[in-house]
């Protein structure tokens, strides 16, 4: 049996202090803004403590164990680049036939953001993301990674997939007529 180790867990995340103190800051900033909140509503603020401890430091946390060489990022991030344009061409089948197919997937007790917008007579394109805007959001972030991997591709056939699932992504972005992405 081995004596268990703090500093083998990696707690501060990185060993970039730079990017270490960025992140103490970060939290330090939530956890002082959900601090100054708890007076005014007890369960709001522990629901907001609670929620930066699990879903965003323990998914960090996660993340950089898990995805700890390049090969391992390069392949979470190719899988969500190939994902997205699935979600892509999901969100665009659903624009043409005027209905949200994710809506389908409703299997919780729990009121959710499942509303259909339409601009101009047109649905607009939303996937499960909830709101157009947020799926807008998302295909305008994926659009980089798209080019980077049509980039450093090596097979003709892998650039085509790329530029396919690149192109699914910008007209999902179109459909979903978010402005702001």
């Amino acid at each position: 049996l081995q004596k268990p180790n703090l500093k083998a867990l990696n707690l501060g995340l990185t060993e970039c202090k730079l990017l270490r103190w960025g992140l103490l800051i970060y939290f330090g900033l939530l956890l002082l803004a959900d601090v100054a909140l708890f007076p005014a509503d007890h369960g709001e603020a522990l629901k907001a403590l609670f929620v930066l401890l699990t879903e965003e430091y323990f998914m960090v946390w996660l993340l950089t164990l898990i995805l700890d060489t390049r090969k391992k990022l390069l392949t979470a991030l190719r899988t969500l680049t190939l994902a997205s344009g699935c979600v892509s061409l999901i969100a665009i089948v659903g624009c043409i036939f005027n209905v949200n197919p994710f809506h389908w997937l409703n299997t919780v007790e729990r009121e959710m953001l499942m509303t259909t917008y339409y601009r101009l007579g047109v649905l607009r394109a939303e996937a499960g993301f909830g709101h157009p805007v947020y799926f807008g959001a998302f295909c305008a972030v994926m659009v980089p990674l798209h080019m980077y991997f049509i980039e450093h591709s090596d097979a003709r056939w892998q650039r085509l997939l790329f530029s396919g699932t690149m192109s699914l992504n910008l007209v999902s972005l179109l459909l979903s007529n978010s402005r702001g992405s």
